[in-house]
């Protein structure tokens, strides 16, 4: 009796024993399939992101430009580039790389530049000529880069360079990458998050647009802003720069279809005469009621003529009622003046002859001045 018993505790604390093993082993394979991760106090080795040095990608001054946001540069794997400066202007082209003698590469880009408005965006004091698209072609530097630009195709070039000021490559958002794939274009009829449209009509250079706005201090109950646009189609409907007008304002604006889907705008306010050409003044940037960036996140397909050209009449208005002046200076519609010093074009040196023209834009700005005042 006493030997059976023996043999039955046996038994008992081998199978507890067993059983102890098996739920160890399941609770391996349970942790094992989780992936239980416990925490610990050593901490990790910090990995650097990796900074391609010897590219135009970073972030630049804009001196030579607005002088207000900066310059933002990115460089896809296919070597080309885009840009966005100042909340003003965009930048679109390529990157080449050519082995020199000295065993390095140099590299320069060339493309194209399109600000927002229409007529005397950037200004040629010579021929009073100007253009809101043109061409550029820059050299990368130990320090930033240099180069020249020259307006609408004109044989004249202007000198720039930029500082590089951070290395890192910006945001898709900051460099305002554009949609280059699909077929979609600013033509058609869009709403923004709140359900307001806006309907573009283009032909092959020529684009037209009418829209519906809340007022940023509206209340409850206020009527909506009908605006309309005139301005240019430029890269088959990607991209439109011209004029908006509101029933109390206007001023340049830039359309663009983002790499999102959404299309976006640059706006300014400020008109210069009173055949709908515009100019920008940088101390907007702190002036969100003159300065703005919309979005209009939706698309709904075709509209028509009747649509895009429902509010017209608002542009009629505006130019009609803009103050007098014989001396055909700077109509700031809404404001008389700019609240700072008016320097509202960028005096650049020509290449050939860089003393001489920045001597006559200094003139001619202290002129301006000296009238306004």
């Amino acid at each position: 009796m006493r030997s059976l018993l023996v043999v039955a505790f046996v038994c008992s604390v081998l199978g507890m024993y067993k059983r102890l093993e098996i739920h160890t082993i399941s609770n391996q394979r349970v942790a094992q399939e989780y992936e239980f991760v416990y925490p610990s106090s050593t901490e990790h080795e910090r990995i650097e992101p990796y900074i391609e040095f010897d590219s135009f990608e970073g972030s630049y001054s804009s001196n030579f430009l607005y002088g207000t946001k900066g310059l933002h540069i990115c460089v896809d794997r296919n070597n080309q580039l885009s840009g966005s400066y100042d909340e003003i202007g965009l930048l679109q082209g390529f990157v080449v790389n050519t082995l020199n003698e000295e065993g390095t590469f140099d590299s320069t880009a060339t493309g194209n530049f399109y600000e927002a408005g229409t007529g005397f965006a950037i200004f040629n004091v010579q021929s009073q000529e100007a253009a809101v698209t043109g061409t550029f072609e820059i050299d990368l530097t130990s320090w930033g880069f240099t180069g020249t630009f020259n307006c609408g195709g004109s044989d004249e070039l202007f000198e720039f360079s930029e500082v590089r000021t951070n290395a890192f490559r910006p945001s898709d958002d900051q460099c305002k990458l554009l949609d280059r794939v699909s077929p979609l274009a600013i033509e058609g009829s869009w709403e923004n998050k709140d359900g307001y449209p806006i309907d573009a009509c283009l032909t092959n250079t020529e684009a037209r647009m009418s829209y519906l706005r809340r007022a940023d201090d509206a209340s409850l109950g206020d009527p909506l802003i009908n605006g309309y646009v005139e301005g240019q189609n430029l890269i088959f409907g990607k991209i439109v720069t011209g004029t908006w007008y509101e029933e109390d304002s206007a001023g340049p604006i830039l359309y663009f279809i983002r790499n999102t889907g959404s299309l976006e705008a640059f706006r300014w306010t400020g008109l210069l005469g009173n055949k709908g050409r515009t100019v920008i003044d940088p101390s907007q940037i702190r002036q969100e009621e003159k300065h703005q960036n919309f979005e209009w996140e939706s698309y709904y397909g075709e509209t028509t003529g009747k649509e895009c050209g429902r509010f017209s009449r608002v542009k009629t208005f505006i130019l009609e009622n803009l103050p007098q002046d014989d001396d055909d200076f700077y109509y700031f519609v809404n404001d008389d003046y700019f609240d700072e010093a008016i320097e509202p074009v960028n005096y650049l040196a020509r290449a050939e002859d860089s003393s001489d023209a920045s001597a006559l834009a200094t003139s001619l700005l202290v002129i301006m001045l000296a009238v306004l005042t």
